[in-house]
């Protein structure tokens, strides 16, 4: 049997709001990286509308494999926890990941008591349900993406860092990630991710870099622990990824309702963070203005718009 963890972002293209870095960890009984199949990654089953919610929220419950009460129980979750809440003026559970806001938002009236036990008719296609270990993932916030992609130059860049951060808390003996943008070389990226864990006994190979396939192996004292993949189209090639392209479509879309419902109590639909930066001036503002008046509290625009 061999683990495998499959990431995606979701975020990475929209002025506002948190990027989500998540990933499907599942158990294999071979190391065959095609696994041809026809789950639609979030990009395709998603349209905004009424439906397409719940579709994301059903999926959302039925693999998470954990029982959410709040959207910030969901923040409680990622791996990024810690470094936001060091850096967040009032704290996520208060406006971007509301602890006042019940799960599930959008199939309440369908009811969902027995979803997580009963809920067969979701098994994805190409993926069963019990191959699925769990589902792990990141809240960057834009405050702390802008840095990142100063740092490293590039959103693109900044995007890898993140995944090969997650890849490396996983137990997972191969990661399979989606390439960003067109680079070939992602050495950087999981040197300074390896840096991160402060752990001197890891040292990277790089096994081979091109357009379409990057490969990299983690050593311990000399032995493979772990196998980075960087593929173009993973999300066509692996369910793993596929399914973690919609949990953090979900994780994101909760976030950015929790900060419509801050400002618009009687929205049922999130604002997107798409568009031009002018146009989230003015719900910047309806933010900050009502933050200062509820918690005393400015929150720098950097922590709604996103700088870079």
């Amino acid at each position: 049997m061999i683990k495998r963890l499959g990431i995606d972002e979701n975020g990475l293209g929209p002025i506002m709001g948190p990027l989500i870095i998540t990933g499907v960890e599942t158990e294999k009984t071979n190391k065959d990286k095609n696994n041809q199949h026809n789950i639609k990654d979030s990009k395709k089953i998603f349209r905004r509308k009424q439906e397409d919610f719940k579709t994301l929220e059903k999926i959302f419950l039925r693999y998470s494999k954990t029982n959410f009460k709040t959207i910030s129980d969901v923040f409680s979750k990622s791996m990024l926890k810690d470094e936001i809440e060091r850096i967040c003026p009032i704290g996520p559970d208060k406006i971007c990941f509301s602890n006042k806001i019940s799960l599930p938002v959008w199939i309440k009236e369908e009811g969902n008591e027995d979803l997580l036990q009963n809920g067969t008719d979701l098994n994805l296609p190409g993926l069963h349900f019990g191959e699925v270990k769990r589902a792990i993932f990141m809240v960057v916030c834009p405050n702390i993406l802008s840095k990142y992609i100063e740092r490293f130059g590039s959103k693109f860049s900044a995007n890898s860092f993140f995944m090969v951060r997650l890849g490396l808390k996983s137990s997972a003996e191969e990661v399979i990630c989606g390439k960003s943008g067109y680079k070939k070389s992602y050495e950087r990226e999981i040197s300074l991710a390896i840096e991160n864990e402060r752990d001197k006994s890891l040292n990277l190979k790089i096994v081979m870099e091109s357009e379409k396939e990057s490969i990299y192996e983690i050593m311990n004292n000399g032995e493979i622990i772990k196998r980075f993949y960087f593929i173009k189209d993973a999300d066509q090639k692996f369910p793993e990824v596929a399914l973690a392209s919609i949990i953090g479509k979900y994780i994101r879309e909760i976030s950015m309702f929790s900060i419509t419902k801050f400002i618009e109590p009687n929205s049922q639909k999130p604002i997107s963070g798409y568009g031009r930066k002018n146009a989230f001036e003015e719900i910047s503002r309806k933010i900050i203005e009502k933050s200062k008046y509820e918690f005393s509290k400015e929150i720098p625009k950097t922590c709604i718009i996103r700088e870079r």
